[in-house]
């Protein structure tokens, strides 16, 4: 019996991008698939197994998820596994620690064999998706590439293997390597925000991995470029929006220093009622507390008494079982003593049975007999007497 136990639809794409992924298990295997919800995205659909063919050439550590073409459906094995991200976000303690951690993935990641890497020079494909960018002839780039090599998507599988599970996005001309790494680390860190938040913003994290801040401005733009390209022209990214740096000119912002001021004091009012709501909050927690801890000490109090009746009745129950074993015993005895008793009254009725049948033999002899009449006038004497 076929059953769907994960789903995920992506209605907000383009209709050309509009798909569901789906864990299907049957018979207890599991299986992928991938289907499209719209006509215009049956092409996309369709390309997921020529990709997996180039992709299972390009990197020397990783492999794609194997794919087959099954009814216009693209259907992927299924692998148990973790994923980067998973294995990195389990125990993120030390910062330094997770940014070398994050290094070696990333090391592991961006392994290519030597005929795919080149020197970028762009084509039609590209400057479709992304347009004409100058700046970015020479660097280092592969020739097809799967952008959205992010650490969700890659998973660590038995003996260390590594399993790209999505490749979707995958794109037949020359990528910069380090635009797929600035997105591999820029949304790790956007998913991971809080606790990157005390620590670096995302200009001094990306820094850190060799991607400057001119390059960071360049790739933020293409990511823009290909949001776009799947979600439309009105879409907008949470996440690349969330560190934009916002320009106001000097002119305006004089003219809202009134509108500021108004507004600071209503937030030192606002202020200074919290405070006052946390000095009631304060005290209210303390009257908690203390009602907590007089409950703790008669809690504690009612389990003293219990104990105690526990241990007053286990003695009971011990002095019970005592008498119940020294009635036992005597009732032992007495059975042993009924038992001779019932042995004794056996052989005594064994005697009169035997003293009978001797009477009754004397009485029957012919001694006993002639001897009769004498017997009688010697009771009849003794009658006088």
């Amino acid at each position: 019996m076929k059953k769907v136990i994960y789903a995920k639809y992506n209605r907000t794409r383009v209709p050309e991008y509009q798909t569901v992924t789906k864990i299907v298990e049957q018979d207890g295997n599991k299986y992928v698939v991938k289907e499209a919800l719209t006509n215009d995205a049956m092409s996309h659909i369709a390309s997921m197994e020529s990709k997996y063919d180039r992709l299972s050439l390009l990197y020397k550590n990783i492999k794609p998820g194997k794919c087959h073409d099954i009814d216009e459906k693209a259907v992927f094995d299924y692998y148990d596994g973790t994923s980067i991200a998973d294995i990195i976000e389990s125990d993120m303690k030390s910062l330094d620690d997770v940014l070398i951690k994050i290094k070696n993935y990333i090391d592991i990641l961006f392994q290519f064999n030597v005929e795919y890497v080149k020197n970028f020079t762009s084509d039609e494909t590209f400057e479709n998706i992304f347009g004409e960018i100058k700046e970015l002839d020479g660097v280092p780039a592969v020739s097809g590439a799967d952008v959205d090599l992010i650490f969700d998507n890659v998973l660590c599988v038995e003996n260390n293997r590594y399993i790209c599970i999505d490749y979707e996005w995958y794109m037949d001309c020359l990528i910069p390597i380090s635009f797929v790494k600035y997105r591999t680390l820029f949304y790790f860190f956007a998913k991971n925000h809080a606790y990157f938040y005390s620590k670096m913003d995302v200009a001094a994290f990306l820094e850190y991995y060799e991607i400057d801040r001119k390059m960071q401005s360049i790739y933020r733009k293409m990511d823009d470029s290909f949001q776009q390209m799947v979600h439309g022209k009105d879409w907008v990214n949470i996440y690349t929006r969330k560190y934009e740096k916002k320009v106001h000119p000097i002119k305006d912002l004089m003219l809202q220093i009134p509108d500021i001021q108004g507004t600071m004091a209503e937030k030192d009012n606002d202020i200074a009622n919290l405070k006052v709501l946390i000095s009631q909050k304060d005290r209210e927690l303390i009257h908690e507390k203390e009602t907590i801890e007089k409950m703790k000490y008669e809690y504690q109090v009612l389990m003293d008494r219990k104990a105690l009746m526990i241990r007053e009745k286990d003695y009971e129950i011990s002095e019970y079982r005592k008498v119940i074993d020294d009635d036992s015993e005597e009732i032992k005895n007495l059975r042993q003593i009924n038992s001779e008793i019932k042995v004794d009254l056996e052989k005594s009725r064994e005697i009169l049975e035997a003293n009978e049948e001797r009477l009754e033999s004397i009485s029957n002899s012919i001694s006993w007999k002639i001897t009769r009449p004498i017997r009688a006038i010697t009771d009849l004497i003794r009658g006088k007497r």
